[in-house]
């Protein structure tokens, strides 16, 4: 899918995907606290700075494949950690 094919972003999907810029990768991890089932699954944030990334906001830069998932999870074809391309 190039650029211009993809969906558009929602606000808060825009704002962070303003935030990865180079160097900056989006994380997600899941476990069983009652944030992160309350979060839909899983947490995502900003490394290497730390901040907090909304979970929605997150999930759609995912779907909409404005990220690029690095393949790096523990289970085959499964992904921790997305960079904007």
């Amino acid at each position: 899918m190039s650029q211009d094919d993809r969906p558009r972003l929602s606000y808060h999907g825009s704002r962070l995907l303003s935030r990865l810029s180079p160097g900056i990768a989006l994380c997600g991890r899941c476990d069983q606290t009652q944030e992160c089932i309350d979060a839909g699954g899983m947490l995502f944030w900003l490394e290497p700075i730390g901040k907090k990334a909304g979970a929605a906001s997150a999930r759609e830069l995912i779907a909409k494949g404005y990220v690029v998932p690095q393949k790096d999870a523990l289970f085959e074809d499964g992904s921790q950690t997305w960079r904007a391309p």
